[in-house]
């Protein structure tokens, strides 16, 4: 998937064909939705199914707005989403990170 800039800036979004499972964080904001959303193109338009995990940290109203974004992807792309609320709201943004790597090394 190429994604071409308004500076016309070029972003070539490949996914290896080793991968069978993503994982995304998904705050609930406009990055991350964007992010997933981009990822979702780009499965769409390959043969392999590939199974998606997201990850959110529950804090303020991220648990309440990634439910919503899963939801409205799951009903547009037609495919099930693994949404995992998980890690300790008290964590500092660069310390939450380490929550879902933790999980998924954990789960392979």
């Amino acid at each position: 998937m190429k994604i071409i800039c308004k500076d016309q800036t070029i972003i070539d979004m490949d996914i290896p064909e080793h991968l069978n499972h993503i994982g995304v964080m998904l705050s609930g904001g406009m990055d991350s939705t964007l992010l997933l959303f981009l990822i979702l193109e780009k499965l769409s338009s390959l043969e392999k199914n590939i199974s998606l995990t997201v990850f959110n940290v529950p804090k303020n109203d991220s648990k309440t707005h990634s439910r919503k974004i899963v939801n409205f992807i799951e009903n547009k792309y037609n495919r099930s989403i693994n949404l995992i609320h998980l890690g300790d709201i008290t964590l500092t943004h660069n310390k939450v990170i380490n929550v879902p790597v933790g999980y998924i090394l954990d789960n392979r």
